[in-house]
């Protein structure tokens, strides 16, 4: 079984350029926080089902502009019973018919 999983990238985007100081820490917290509720939701789906291989996407901003974000997820992940790889690509080497750069991240179940 795969277990795939696309977080809102509307937060993270690097569209979001245009805001003042207050503006972009707000957003960089409601990022933040809505990327938590993805992953804690996640992590309940992947103890319930125990899927041979995870599939993550989000936008390439998550690396640039939240990297608090970034390393909390990484940190919550890599502690589920998984091998884990990630790389940041544009979406055209991979056969998509667009230009953006994606953050992308494989497991595979250990044992």
């Amino acid at each position: 079984d795969v277990l795939t999983m696309t977080p809102s990238c509307k937060l993270v985007s690097s569209a979001q350029r245009s805001m003042s100081a207050e503006e972009r820490e707000g957003l960089v917290q409601r990022a933040f926080d809505q990327l938590q509720d993805d992953i804690l939701a996640l992590e309940q789906m992947v103890e319930g089902c125990m899927p041979e291989i995870i599939m993550i996407e989000e936008s390439a901003g998550l690396l640039s502009g939240h990297r608090t974000a970034f390393e909390w997820m990484q940190h919550r992940c890599v502690a589920w019973p998984y091998r884990w790889r990630f790389a940041c690509n544009d979406c055209a080497t991979l056969g998509a018919s667009h230009r953006r750069r994606r953050v992308l991240w494989a497991a595979v179940r250990v044992g």
